[in-house]
């Protein structure tokens, strides 16, 4: 009984590890947390878009192209996301990145 339980938390810390050291995953926190708040929408529509993005050797963010309806989104997100610094040991350069982003009122 005490194996299978610290098997399972072992495996928790597993978990936990690979979502603090998964590139995408890192990239992704990264962006929303850029993004969180900042953006002020003129309607009550919900406005989404797929980010394409790679790291430089700089370990800063570039952005590659911004698929959506919105030319409002895609230019704030491009001045918010470009050349900002990547803080991670985990990042792989050249890489592209697809992070998706839903903006809701």
């Amino acid at each position: 009984m005490l194996v299978a339980a610290m098997l399972l938390s072992s495996g928790s810390l597993f978990a936990n590890d690979f979502k603090r050291t998964d590139p995408a995953t890192v990239i992704q926190n990264e962006v929303y947390e850029l993004l969180d708040g900042g953006f002020v929408k003129s309607t009550h529509k919900t406005l989404e878009a797929s980010i394409l993005l790679t790291i430089n050797k700089q370990n800063e963010i570039v952005v590659l192209s911004v698929e959506t309806k919105s030319k409002r989104l895609e230019l704030f997100v491009k001045q918010m996301l470009n050349y900002h610094k990547i803080n991670s040991d985990h990042i792989v350069w050249g890489r592209r990145y697809t992070v998706p982003l839903k903006v809701e009122s």
